[in-house]
């Protein structure tokens, strides 16, 4: 498992070299939550987008942070899969459940714990 997150972190900074930009672990992490603040505006407008939006750009970094934060704070992990899971459970059906909005807004605020327990940038929705 510790392998394939820091796979999964390779290949987010290997893209993003390859696009000619400069990388980082903190480039990774703000454009995973860029994704849920984008996903969390598409769930009040629509809601079958977010799937696309959450997985497409957002899931993958989440279980790298999650994995990042077990040897710093434990339950900070279980905070996010838990989170992250409410979600997935949501867009499990094709119609999401009106509480996708709200358990966008959980997960928001549980991944942006989760950075500031690893000193990275936490910055918040600009919506």
């Amino acid at each position: 498992m510790r392998f394939a997150a820091l796979l999964m972190l390779v290949v987010l900074v290997t893209g993003a070299c390859a696009a000619g930009k400069s990388a980082s672990a903190g480039d990774a992490y703000g454009r995973a939550l860029a994704g849920l603040c984008v996903a969390r505006d598409q769930a009040g407008r629509t809601p079958t987008r977010v799937r696309a939006t959450f997985f497409d750009r957002s899931h993958g970094t989440l279980h790298v942070l999650a994995r990042a934060l077990e040897n710093v704070d434990r339950s900070a992990t279980a905070r996010v899969l838990e989170t992250m899971n409410r979600v997935e459970v949501d867009l499990a059906s094709d119609r999401p459940p009106t509480s996708l909005g709200a358990d966008l807004d959980r997960l928001i605020s549980t991944t942006r714990a989760g950075l500031r327990r690893l000193d990275q940038p936490a910055s918040g929705c600009t919506s």
